[in-house]
């Protein structure tokens, strides 16, 4: 009986270490998300599209 709570409890613990380090990289994806959205010309939040990079989109892509 010990041994499978201690296990269940290390189970958890390695669970909200995990989470924890997942957690840790979402802020350099989002930012990676945003600058190839931008990249390809579009704005994204904060980071905006360069001037080139949007003529290069169609037009039916381009802000009316």
């Amino acid at each position: 009986m010990y041994y499978q709570e201690a296990s269940k409890a290390h189970v958890e613990y390695c669970i909200i270490q995990d989470f924890k380090s997942f957690l840790s990289l979402v802020p350099d994806a989002l930012r990676n998300i945003r600058n190839s959205g931008a990249a390809a010309g579009f704005d994204a939040d904060e980071v905006k599209a360069t001037a080139d990079a949007y003529e290069k989109l169609d037009g039916c892509c381009k802000a009316k």
